[in-house]
């Protein structure tokens, strides 16, 4: 074993001349590795890892790090655990076909747990499918049969699979889906759609130690995007399912979750007001650089997101307040004025409304991964991975389809297993949109059926989502849920909470409004260049389209306001919830006895 850095030093030169000379591969497959060991070769991966992304990420580098891995894989891993990757997919081919591919470069790329007649039999995903569209339902039963002619162990789990699953249950589970009739249709949400397969999981009776399962959404890719040079790029870097065994490896260790690179990961029914901020500053920008200026748009470093970026009332989240903006990130390449990006931003606004973000992206920023390693407190659904005895702990509430499911879910772990929940430096590429038209392929909770985009069912979702999230927060406190509280508590702190949330809801609605009519005066301002030039009327009417899109959602008359501002709609909800808190630790106990 390695003692001291000189001989860790010594193995780097002694490998490095191996995976750096210019022997082929069945040369370096006859190399004598002998007196090296794995735990010696992971430090060895660790450490090329570390100086691959300090040094450039040429291609040769990226080539000796797959290399690397995949001798690893043949001398080393013979007892790596399965992985099952389980995939909710509602009406969006395009996104799942792009998310299989990344699966399939994964085990190109790397090997992890070998193949057996040339199929990755560490790896199996299934496709939880709740998808209405006929066209896209046989689409991703056709992604099925092609990635596991590709060597991927596919298995399709569609509404047919998922009746057939509940038929053979000998008790009720409607905590976990609702009533049957709404757990059988399409679009019932990605929450109840993980807990079918919760159940299906559950009835397999999977190894602890041998199986870990991972959650992921189908908007996203196991690759991450970084920014060297104010180039941004794509890389299939790092090697997940090897990190994540090896981390499974300390026995404390329960579920780990990660993050995600690229569109945000919140919803744009609370990042509104951030929007409207970046685009005041684009404006004055452009007025300042005049008509056919120089483009001053290109200092990507600058537009990093972060977790407090994106949310309108980020101190709500114990987040600092710093009230700051972003600059857009223009993406030309060819020689371009201001004029040229006005147009080129205004076209990305549509796409705002369906989940991306022009102004706040984040990309992927290298830590080791061992080193990045912490106490967690949030799951991020579409990016998590436990062991097969956390089947315990279903997505909870699922039939209320809030949002903030992942938060609440992490708060509830983290009340349970103080030191066996963590993060790690593994985020995934999240893509809400096609480039092409901005528009994603499907989005629960946005409408956009009609001449107006509508986020009411979105913002509402969301409304209660977040009481959901502060109220697990104020009963865990009091040993919930391992505690059982008296329903009439529960119900005095959520009606507390409501109370104060609503007033900032109302708050942060003036200001939207308020902050869009700074906005339109600026855009529609016939002193300003854009409205001299005739090219430009398409793009000032993105503009105008955008700011209609805030004031029919966020208006005082609106839709959104008027259901938020319904006492009778909330405290209908809030009973509701009430419910759903008071039978969860009940709940936790029936599903533990189940008979499947």
């Amino acid at each position: 074993m390695i003692s001291d850095i000189n001989e860790l030093q010594s193995l780097i030169d002694k490998l490095l001349v191996i995976f750096t000379s210019n022997c082929n591969d069945t040369v370096r497959k006859k190399l004598n590795f002998d007196n090296i060991n794995a735990k010696e070769f992971e430090l060895f991966l660790n450490w090329y890892e570390s100086y691959m992304w300090a040094n450039g990420l040429s291609k040769d580098q990226q080539n000796n790090y797959r290399l690397m891995h995949k001798v690893y894989q043949e001398r080393f891993a013979c007892n790596q655990r399965t992985i099952i990757i389980i995939i909710p997919v509602a009406d969006r081919p395009k996104l799942l076909k792009q998310c299989m591919q990344s699966i399939h470069q994964q085990c190109e790329w790397y090997g992890y747990g070998g193949t057996v007649d040339k199929k990755y039999y560490k790896i199996k995903v299934i496709i939880a499918d709740d998808s209405e569209n006929t066209v896209n339902i046989e689409s991703n039963c056709q992604l099925r049969d092609s990635y596991t002619s590709l060597g991927l162990n596919v298995e399709y789990f569609g509404l047919a699979e998922q009746k057939r699953l509940l038929d053979h249950l000998d008790k009720s589970v409607g905590y976990l889906i609702g009533n049957e009739e709404q757990a059988l249709k399409p679009h019932k949400g990605a929450s109840i759609t993980r807990n079918l397969v919760y159940l299906k999981l559950k009835q397999a009776n999977l190894d602890n130690q041998e199986t870990l399962i991972y959650f992921i959404d189908s908007d996203q890719e196991f690759k991450v995007v970084y920014n060297a040079s104010n180039n941004q790029k794509e890389y299939f870097i790092p090697n997940y399912f090897y990190h994540l065994n090896r981390l499974f490896d300390n026995q404390k260790t329960k579920i780990i979750t990660g993050k995600v690179v690229g569109d945000p990961p919140v919803s744009p029914a609370v990042m509104t007001g951030k929007m409207l901020d970046d685009i005041a500053v684009f404006l004055e920008a452009c007025l300042e650089t005049g008509d056919n200026g120089k483009c001053a748009f290109h200092n990507h470093d600058k537009c990093n997101a972060d977790d407090a970026a994106y949310h309108d009332m980020p101190d709500m989240f114990g987040f600092a307040n710093k009230n700051s903006t972003y600059s857009y990130a223009c993406n030309l390449t060819s020689v371009h004025t201001v004029n040229d990006v006005f147009i080129e931003f205004s076209s990305k606004l549509n796409g705002f409304f369906h989940g991306a973000h022009p102004t706040r992206n984040s990309w992927y920023e290298y830590q080791s991964v061992d080193e990045s390693q912490s106490l967690a407190r949030t799951v991020y659904t579409g990016n998590y991975i436990i062991r097969p005895e956390m089947l315990g702990y279903f997505i909870p509430f699922a039939s209320l389809k809030l949002r903030m499911a992942g938060p609440v879910l992490g708060r509830l772990i983290k009340s349970v297993f103080t030191d066996a929940f963590c993060s790690v430096n593994l985020p995934m590429l999240h893509t809400r949109t096609f480039s092409v038209d901005d528009l994603s392929e499907y989005r629960a909770g946005v409408d956009d059926k009609q001449s107006m985009i509508n986020l009411t069912d979105e913002s509402v979702r969301q409304y209660f989502g977040d009481i959901m999230l502060f109220t697990v927060e104020r009963l865990v406190q009091k040993g919930y849920p391992l505690k059982k509280l008296d329903a009439q508590y529960i119900s005095t702190v959520l009606q507390e909470i409501d109370n104060d949330l609503f007033a900032r809801y109302q708050s942060r609605h003036l200001s939207i409004i308020d902050m869009a009519n700074q906005v339109k005066s600026v855009v529609n301002d016939q002193t300003a260049w854009w409205n001299h030039d005739s090219t430009m009327v398409s793009a000032v009417d993105n503009f105008n389209r955008f700011l209609d899109n805030v004031y029919y959602n966020f208006a005082d008359e609106s839709y959104l306001v008027s259901n938020l501002s319904s006492k009778e709609i909330r405290e209908s909800m809030l009973d509701k919830m009430c419910s759903a808190l008071t039978c969860y630790p009940l709940n936790l106990k029936n599903w533990s006895a189940i008979s499947l």
